[in-house]
């Protein structure tokens, strides 16, 4: 990626983190209006589809306020879930969701890009992102994170 390329990755980034850090309190509201609710049932299925039969740990990116991760506590008791995102308000949104839930000890924050991950390859048994992907600048990266 050129200086140019860069810049503008950085600019649309910026302007995603903007965007999501001003909604970040009503977000939940308006992910379950503008989908008539049909939001629950998809990720329902995503997780469904995670591996079954033993404690799981997964990364969840762009995981917003946190409902991946309340889904996948809530269906594989004993799982552990790494939820990442850019955009430290929606964050902070979802940190109530997780205490009102009692999974303060299952689920765990970080701001972190999906594009340049902290952790080695194989520590987790799954990743997930659910709406973010389209938010995600270097897609391709990304994947191959």
């Amino acid at each position: 990626m050129d200086r140019l390329e860069n810049e503008k990755a950085l600019e649309k980034t910026r302007a995603i983190r903007a965007m999501f850090g001003a909604i970040a309190p009503t977000y939940d509201t308006l992910n379950r209006l503008l989908s008539f609710g049909v939001d629950v049932g998809w990720r329902k299925k995503m997780v469904a589809r995670l591996p079954s039969g033993r404690p799981l740990k997964i990364l969840d990116l762009a995981c917003g306020t946190g409902d991946v991760g309340i889904e996948v506590v809530r269906s594989r008791p004993g799982a552990q879930v790494f939820g990442g995102d850019i955009t430290l308000p929606m964050i902070k949104a979802g940190l109530p969701k997780i205490e009102k839930h009692g999974m303060e000890n299952s689920i765990r924050f970080q701001g972190l890009s999906a594009e340049e991950l902290p952790y080695r390859d194989g520590l987790f048994d799954g990743i997930t992102i659910a709406f973010g992907i389209r938010n995600v600048v270097q897609r391709d990266l990304a994947l191959k994170e």
